[in-house]
């Protein structure tokens, strides 16, 4: 049975990453991306506040990519409702 380079099962089971390194100058970033968890945990999630963000725009395809996730957050917006969206797309894509 063939398998597609997009969601393969990661050979990893326990990836620790910081945002910094979800950066399009990084392997990782898209090594990740290819990969299909089981569980994503996204410790201080308001850090995805910005879509348009490079960081943002490379980390939505992993959370959403899980069969599960978790966004944790003391503080999920910061200034204004409009930065829960990308963790709430997150959670949901289909809307």
């Amino acid at each position: 049975e063939e398998t597609s380079a997009k969601n393969k099962k990661c050979p990893i089971q326990i990836v620790i990453v910081t945002y910094s390194l979800l950066q399009n100058r990084f392997q990782l970033a898209n090594a990740l991306r290819d990969c299909e968890f089981e569980c994503v945990i996204a410790d201080e999630s308001h850090n995805l506040k910005q879509p348009s963000s490079q960081r943002c725009q490379l980390a939505l395809p992993i959370l959403q990519g899980s069969r599960r996730l978790v966004l944790l957050s003391g503080t999920p917006a910061l200034n204004r409702p409009a930065e829960l969206w990308p963790q709430l797309h997150a959670l949901d894509a289909r809307g």
